[in-house]
């Protein structure tokens, strides 16, 4: 049986873990606020989010497709709760 997880967090879906992680990412795990969540989306696009993420993760972490990962803060962004993924 396949397990999606995240954050030792099981999802329904490969999808749903994988906008787990956008979003853990983009909210800094708890520590951003939704005011700056939306300012910081609000001042970059899809392309240069995907960018900052890919330069972010660990030299070692698994290769991530970046078009999936432009298409993922694409769905967060027009989502009002990233929950919506479920």
């Amino acid at each position: 049986m396949t397990v999606n997880a995240h954050a030792g967090i099981a999802y329904p879906t490969a999808d749903a873990a994988f906008l787990a992680m956008i979003a853990d990412w983009t909210c800094a795990g708890g520590y951003n606020s939704s005011a700056e969540v939306a300012a910081w989306f609000a001042a970059r696009t899809d392309a240069s989010l995907a960018d900052e993420f890919i330069t972010d993760r660990a030299p070692d972490a698994e290769p991530l497709d970046r078009d999936d990962i432009i298409a993922a803060f694409a769905k967060l962004r027009v989502m009002s709760d990233p929950s919506d993924a479920l």
